[in-house]
């Protein structure tokens, strides 16, 4: 036994465990509830958030533990005769649907003002930026215990798959198996179920209509309390009520840093990939033959399951199934929680600790941002094509730069048997965007130059070993299982082997050098088989000084 141990033990035995240690540093709390300001109007896929009412309270805003909520209905309709024609089939098709891995992708981009100065600009792909710090900091722990709650699981890289032309399971990327198969080696012996999007389903398919549950609950039981869950099954129409639970400190990283400030005016704007549509066409066989998808950002944020598969079909009729994502209504059903909301843990200090952290009144904030950058020359590049492009000389504090392929739209790649097209992070049959690349898009004869001067010596082959040198130890968050007894990040070498994204740590550079604005160069090659769009985002530091007091927004760099 360690001499440490020995040592607490002791410490322990000393200690008078009749004396409270009981330390009262705040006097109160609240957890106010701000209601969004759309007056019951989603059409224009944002959520309106007005918190003026959190300033001239004198209250400290917990944003570590603020969340955003977002009430939800999924509804699934089909052409009468198509779906849910028999009990076992009303009862297998509660799983036809699920939410892709993190409810972050229900976030496209968000606008943020405090105080009337704007502090987080309108950017696109926030929610690949949120998965990807998730993704690289999260411990196995962390996924069991909260991931129910975020939508979050691990990937599922075992039961990736690929569609050339269209079948049951849809097209193109197709990740959506919830249906285990025994290990076979005579035939394809990685055609296993998606475990993640099957976790995920454990809370949003629950039916108290099932006949276990509906021995032990009420009929109104969802309505009564809000839970997520199917509120109705039955001959073609499912609809799923579900509340997104977002932490505001994984949608963007001021709120995990800004601490503890008081009267701050904040006014939020976010832009969603909700009211999104997908079209199955069946025809009088019961096998698809047409997919459609209508999304405001060209972001899907829900997965349908295959055909019979989960979700049954019956032959016979030819037509189609709509699935449809809105907030708080649909045309069958309205979530019980009529309205978005923000829910804000306020403190009251006990006045000498106050009179303590407000000695010195100015906090300075160091939070990461981000810029992106898309298109044009990261367009459709095909099997062994070529990028060399200058990216920007316009930033400074650069600390990454991450890099995401994604099959191309319009390029053979994702078209159906009828020539609808859509892109793979649209598609109803695929885990993109929360793998953070589609599969199997290796990049090769890989460098940056920064400022001139190449960072590998020569050009590289990015793979697992890169990977981990690059985010070890990142921001302290990632160890990567390199330091035994103590590890999070859920990239393992299998993941990473079937969704091969590229990060470069920039952040190791002589301090003076950090202000020095810089131009960026990449360079390599696509060396997986299809084509291919690139996502390049630069993450970068941002400073703002705010008055821990008043919540003046008083300087940015």
């Amino acid at each position: 036994m360690s001499d440490s141990y020995d040592k607490s033990i002791l410490e322990d035995t000393l200690h008078d465990s009749a004396e409270d240690d009981t330390n009262f540093d705040f006097i109160n709390k609240k957890v106010l509830v701000y209601r969004d300001i759309n007056q019951g109007s989603y059409t224009a896929n944002t959520i309106d958030m007005d918190l003026g009412g959190a300033a001239g309270n004198n209250l400290y805003i917990d944003w570590l533990s603020a969340y955003l909520h977002i009430p939800m209905v999924l509804e699934i309709t089909a052409t009468a005769g198509i779906i849910g024609q028999s009990a076992q089939a009303i009862a297998e098709q509660v799983f036809a649907a699920s939410f892709k891995n993190n409810h972050c992708n229900l976030i496209n981009s968000m606008r943020i003002e405090m105080n009337n100065n704007e502090l987080v600009g309108t950017k696109n792909f926030n929610n690949l930026m949120c998965q990807y710090d998730m993704l690289s900091s999260y411990s196995l722990d962390a996924v069991d215990n909260y991931g129910s709650v975020l939508n979050f699981s691990k990937l599922s890289p075992e039961s990736q798959s690929f569609n050339a032309t269209i079948g049951q399971s849809g097209l193109g990327s197709v990740n959506t198996s919830i249906n285990e198969a025994v290990f076979d080696t005579s035939a394809n012996p990685y055609d296993l179920a998606n475990k993640g999007r099957r976790d995920r389903m454990k809370t949003t398919s629950f039916y108290p209509g099932s006949t276990a549950n509906a021995e032990m609950l009420p009929a109104n039981y969802l309505s009564d309390t809000a839970r997520d869950g199917v509120v109705i099954s039955e001959a073609d129409k499912i609809v799923y009520q579900v509340m997104a639970k977002i932490p505001m400190a994984q949608l963007h990283p001021w709120f995990e840093k800004v601490g503890m400030v008081r009267n701050s005016n904040y006014r939020m704007i976010f832009n969603t990939n909700i009211n999104s549509t997908a079209t199955l066409t069946i025809d009088s066989g019961g096998n698809l033959t047409k997919t459609e998808v209508s999304s405001p950002n060209q972001v899907l944020p829900f997965q349908l399951s295959p055909l019979n598969a989960g979700l049954p079909v019956k032959a016979g009729t030819a037509g189609t199934i709509v699935a449809k994502l809105s907030i708080v209504k649909g045309a069958n059903h309205s979530h019980p929680i009529t309205q978005c909301t923000m829910n804000l843990p306020m403190y009251q200090m006990k006045p000498a600790l106050e009179d303590k952290y407000l000695s010195q009144r100015v906090k300075k904030v160091v939070f990461k941002d981000y810029t992106v950058f898309s298109g044009g020359n990261f367009q459709g590049i095909g099997p062994s094509g070529l990028v060399n492009t200058h990216l920007t000389n316009g930033l400074n504090q650069i600390r990454k730069i991450i890099i995401m392929p994604f099959y191309s739209q319009n390029r053979g790649t994702v078209v159906d048997g009828n020539g609808t097209d859509y892109s793979v992070m649209n598609s109803p049959w695929a885990d993109e965007p929360s793998t953070l690349c589609s599969p199997y898009c290796p990049i090769t004869d890989f460098n940056v130059q920064l400022g001139g001067v190449n960072i590998y010596p020569q050009d590289i082959k990015f793979g697992y070993q890169h990977f981990l040198h690059e985010i070890h130890n990142d921001d302290g968050s990632v160890t990567s299982g390199l330091n035994p007894g103590c590890s999070s990040g859920l990239i393992n070498e299998e993941t990473y082997a079937t969704y091969p994204f590229v990060v470069v740590n920039i952040a190791r550079k002589v301090a003076s050098q950090d202000f020095v604005t810089e131009s960026i160069n990449l360079s390599f090659k696509n060396g997986g088989k299809r084509r291919v769009d690139y996502l390049v985002f630069v993450e970068h530091m941002r400073t703002v000084a705010v008055d821990k007091a008043t919540g003046l927004y008083m300087q940015s760099t």
